[in-house]
């Protein structure tokens, strides 16, 4: 409604980052890992990667996907070797900055379809991530298109193509 989206307008979502800190956190591997962030009303943005992740996966053993919220879509445990899949549960707000950076990220994927449910969301995910120093790659729509430049701020896709050649760049470097 009319109040809503001039509320939208004034109030916008903000992270603290105080709390959004990168941890110097050291690894043993040359694993790279990848990270959906989401709950239930996001699952056609993560089914858009359902036909071109696993393959991506497949290609690089190298690669985990990390889930961190609520993602119960079958076809990740079916079509991606469970030694490249973990689940992370919600967390309290308090707690989610700290649980982000304690999960090592490399890459946060960021798929959004194309609808006014989406539209109406507020580019959040995109500046927890930037906050933490962690390289997006993300659908170029609302609410993202306002925020992102690609190849500068983030990596965009809307194609196959887009997304595994990027994907690509990103894992290399």
């Amino acid at each position: 409604d009319k109040f809503g989206n001039l509320c939208m307008q004034f109030i916008p979502n903000a992270i603290d980052f105080n709390r959004w800190i990168r941890l110097p956190l050291v690894r043993s591997n040359s694993e790279v890992r990848l990270c959906w962030m989401g709950g239930a009303s996001h699952w056609g943005d993560l089914n858009i990667l359902k036909s071109w992740l696993p393959k991506f996966m497949r290609q690089h053993r190298n690669c985990k996907l990390i889930i961190a919220g609520e993602a119960q879509a079958p076809w990740l445990r079916m079509e991606i070797d469970r030694k490249q899949l973990e689940f992370y549960p919600w967390v309290s707000s308090e707690a989610h900055p700290y649980r982000m950076a304690c999960l090592r990220i490399d890459i946060a994927l960021i798929p959004l379809e194309e609808n006014d449910f989406n539209s109406g969301k507020r580019p959040i995910k995109f500046c927890e991530w930037a906050a933490l120093g962690v390289p997006t790659l993300i659908s170029p729509f609302t609410p993202y298109k306002q925020v992102v430049r690609d190849g500068i701020t983030a990596m965009t896709f809307v194609t196959k193509d887009d997304f595994t050649s990027k994907l690509e760049l990103l894992v290399k470097d």
